[in-house]
């Protein structure tokens, strides 16, 4: 709200175009992260548009703003997801693999084209493709760890599906290290390199705290939950690797699933 700002702050409202970007001084990087959370029940018609329109339009908007200035940024940093490839099985995704056929996919490449006008106009550009962030401040993590903890956690239907993962302080250094790196540009996989089936992190979360995982969640049943969000976000399998980051010295701290899980969780 505007009544609410702080003296370093900008009021912003990318459904009515209102941004003024110059009142920011000059800028050297820009960094997107728009978008809302797709994984809350069921997609209803107009839920499936906002999750559009939230990440569209503020990206839309962004560009138009930076490519108006005088002194634009150096780089541009906008969020995209790995639904991007969308279901893949056990193949293995870089960057260059090729985009789904699925409804977060097509949110996707919608997403990330409304980027591609900024480095036209000279600005490094970079379509970040997150995977599944493990915090226990929110999130995936913080909604499993309660039922894993008690015994209660599950494995989702036969668990092959590939569950591509990365640790918020990873993604955070990987972030900075995008910055700092003028070679890195155009999609980037945000995520660390062992990704895991659902079957193996549902036994290594209940592993943390020294339970195992005696449940399964059917596939008809998390269809008959959640339908469309269910099977696209818990029964889609990516297998990404997070080529250009490791092309370019990023250093994870977080290389494993049991290694971060444990640190995260202080086990």
């Amino acid at each position: 709200k505007k009544e609410n700002l702080l003296k370093d702050e900008l009021y912003w409202d990318p459904y009515k175009d209102i941004l003024d970007l110059e009142k920011a001084g000059p800028i050297d990087a820009v960094i997107n992260l728009n978008g809302v959370d797709i994984s809350r029940g069921r997609w209803t018609k107009k839920q499936k548009q906002m999750i559009v329109d939230s990440r569209v339009l503020p990206t839309r908007l962004l560009v138009k703003k930076m490519k108006a200035l005088d002194h634009k940024p150096e780089v541009f940093i906008s969020s995209s997801a790995i639904g991007f490839y969308g279901q893949k099985q056990d193949m293995t995704l870089n960057e260059s693999a090729d985009v789904g056929d699925c409804f977060i996919s097509r949110v996707c490449r919608l997403w990330e084209n409304a980027s591609k006008d900024a480095q036209k106009v000279g600005i490094r550009t970079i379509q970040l493709r997150i995977g599944v962030v493990l915090t226990p401040a929110g999130g995936a993590l913080k909604r499993m760890e309660l039922p894993f903890k008690t015994g209660c956690g599950v494995r989702l239907s036969h668990g092959r599906q590939y569950m591509s993962w990365i640790s918020m302080d990873d993604t955070i250094s990987g972030i900075l290290h995008i910055l700092s790196h003028n070679k890195i540009k155009g999609p980037v996989n945000m995520t660390a390199p062992d990704p895991v089936t659902n079957n193996r992190f549902s036994k290594t979360l209940a592993a943390i705290f020294s339970k195992k995982v005696f449940f399964v969640l059917p596939r008809f049943v998390a269809l008959a939950l959640w339908g469309q969000m269910g099977k696209e976000t818990l029964l889609t399998s990516a297998r990404v690797r997070p080529q250009k980051l490791l092309d370019n010295g990023f250093i994870f701290q977080h290389e494993t699933l049991f290694c971060a899980l444990k640190d995260m969780l202080g086990r």
